[in-house]
């Protein structure tokens, strides 16, 4: 992959992250504003920086590697 293949690859990984995230408070707000529990937790909300791969040690070593 070229350097900006590689930018693009990160920037739509933490792109979808970033949307799906949204997602999952927008209901959890729509819950608690209806009485209920959230739908999601921390552990699934952690969860995404696994499911994108965009944890500290792959995104430094992608952005590193020649």
């Amino acid at each position: 992959m070229t350097p900006e293949e590689k930018a693009a690859y990160l920037v739509t990984q933490s792109t979808a992250a970033f949307i799906e995230l949204m997602s999952m408070l927008a209901a959890n707000h729509e819950r608690r504003s209806h009485g209920y529990a959230d739908a999601f937790g921390e552990t699934e909300i952690r969860a995404l920086i696994g499911k994108y791969d965009l944890n500290y040690g792959t995104v430094g070593a992608f952005l590193i590697r020649h």
